[in-house]
């Protein structure tokens, strides 16, 4: 899901950094994303320059989540667990200037 989020905020012209705490997932969304800008490319849909763009700024990884200090933005899209989510916005409230927007992409917690 947050490749899918990055993607989009990248395609609106947004400077887009990854973050997640097992690296092969952040790998493999980094290239989910380029490959489906590839595709995109493909069909015409976007121009080579496009695809180009977008890539660079929606496959940023950053392995340390205080490596998101200069965000303005964040929308975490965790695991749907209570506990986890608390946590994660404890920690980046700890990180993140006091203006950053911490938002969520979570849809199915009571």
């Amino acid at each position: 899901m947050g490749a899918g989020i990055a993607q989009l905020a990248a395609r609106a012209g947004a400077r887009t950094l990854l973050h997640d705490p097992v690296r092969r997932r952040s790998q493999a969304a980094s290239q989910r994303s380029k490959t489906a800008w590839a595709k995109k490319r493909q069909k015409g849909r976007i121009s080579d320059d496009e695809a180009r763009a977008a890539v660079c700024r929606a496959c940023s990884r950053r392995r340390e989540l205080a490596q998101l200090a200069p965000c303005e933005l964040v929308i975490e899209a965790a695991p749907e667990r209570l506990e986890l989510k608390h946590e994660l916005y404890r920690r980046l409230s700890e990180i993140v200037d006091e203006r950053c927007v911490l938002a969520s992409n979570t849809s199915s917690l009571l």
